[in-house]
């Protein structure tokens, strides 16, 4: 997928990208609508998000209004339908839900049809952990050193999981240790080979597991498998796997309080701004291939 890398000068300058101080500066405020403008325009990858997902009508779609206001129940029949309203509505953010029977509604009795099963990690949640068991102590700086070599078999518990209130280098390697366990779960206790990871633009990530046997699975099924990880010390946020109404923010939109853009973890966790996108200091393309190469493969094995 080619990148357009050439900004137009006007907008460039109006976004203030000339000078590392601007883009420091524009990091201490809120998101900016000419980037997230720019962003949906030029980076964000539509055609491949929509087959990923497989868009249509039936799809819940919600966003995140520039004053905050979430509006779901929207649809969109492809990817064109759904950059035109990027273009138009420009939302902080856009999360997914499920495929109904029939175009999702509001008021109305939406029967579930499908969705890709999903854990949703956060690392608050270890913190709680943490604090629960009485274990911060001197953990919150340099709570990782010497573990980033730590296999995912050494995670035997959640207390093994040091992390502290910021987004470290240290919280990173311990977020990369659990996406090692829980892929090594998955693919190894349960058989799936389907599976990809996003950073969520924040403390945490997404995971989805896109083998067609677990898009119909029901409620109690998910809810099970939310309970058996938590067991093996991946706390997932059991409301987002089992509750097939429940919305997840999509991959590669822009987390709205970070500015962090939600790439899928290639060799590990890595934070990519929006300005340093917009203003060509940092691509995309990685990212891009590697989404393909997983879309390709996902459809060529249900093709097969």
């Amino acid at each position: 997928m080619s990148v357009i890398k050439d900004i137009d000068k006007q907008n460039h300058e109006k976004r203030g990208c000339e000078t590392p101080m601007d883009v420091k500066k524009h990091r201490e405020e809120p998101l900016h609508l000419q980037y997230l403008h720019t962003f949906y325009r030029k980076y964000f990858p539509v055609a491949l998000f929509s087959r990923f997902f497989g868009l249509s009508a039936h799809r819940e779609v919600s966003f995140m209004k520039q004053n905050e206001r979430v509006i779901r129940y929207l649809s969109f029949d492809g990817a064109d339908a759904l950059m035109d309203a990027l273009l138009k509505e420009v939302p902080l953010k856009f999360d997914l839900g499920s495929n109904y029977v029939s175009v999702p509604a509001m008021n109305s009795n939406n029967i579930f049809k499908s969705r890709e099963l999903v854990f949703d990690i956060d690392m608050t949640d270890y913190m709680k952990e943490m604090e629960r068991k009485g274990k911060t102590g001197g953990n919150k700086t340099k709570h990782a050193e010497g573990e980033r070599g730590v296999s995912s078999t050494a995670l035997r518990d959640t207390s093994d999981v040091h992390v502290c209130d910021k987004l470290c280098d240290d919280c990173i390697a311990q977020m990369n240790r659990i996406i090692a366990l829980l892929k090594e779960i998955l693919t190894d206790h349960f058989g799936f080979t389907h599976v990809i990871f996003f950073f969520s633009g924040n403390k945490g990530f997404h995971c989805y597991v896109m083998d067609a046997l677990t898009s119909h699975f029901a409620s109690i099924v998910r809810h099970s498998i939310a309970s058996y990880l938590k067991k093996h010390s991946v706390l997932v946020d059991e409301n987002v796997t089992k509750d097939v109404k429940h919305l997840l923010k999509a991959p590669f939109c822009v987390h709205p309080k970070s500015g962090y853009v939600c790439v899928p973890v290639v060799e590990g966790i890595e934070k990519v701004h929006v300005s340093d996108v917009v203003c060509g200091n940092v691509g995309l393309e990685k990212y891009y291939k590697f989404f393909e190469e997983f879309v390709n493969n996902l459809h060529s094995t249900v093709c097969g």
